[in-house]
């Protein structure tokens, strides 16, 4: 079911990436060292890329066993994860 979105579902949106961002900053700020907010950054965006799809297709009206994930989104949000992953390993040192 395709449709346009309504100003409910603009604003539902956009409070959705400010908590979001928000959340994201507070696990930064919360990290003790470079290499584990670099590892909290890339469980994040795994985390909120999830979270954004799930969002996306409750607001076009698919059912939640029927939303379906784009792959190429879905590869761009794994591979920056994976590359903030091997970064986080390569500062820590081990």
């Amino acid at each position: 079911m395709n449709r346009r979105y309504d100003v409910f579902d603009f604003i539902m949106v956009v409070g959705f990436v400010l908590i979001v961002v928000a959340i994201g900053i507070a696990f930064l700020i919360q990290a003790a060292d470079n290499s584990e907010a670099l590892a909290i950054a890339g469980v994040w965006v795994i985390a909120s890329f999830c979270l954004s799809v799930y969002l996306h297709g409750i607001l076009q009206g698919v059912s939640r066993l029927e939303i379906k994930v784009p792959k190429r989104l879905a590869v761009l949000a794994f591979g920056i994860s994976g590359i903030l992953f091997v970064s986080a390993w390569m500062v820590n040192g081990t």
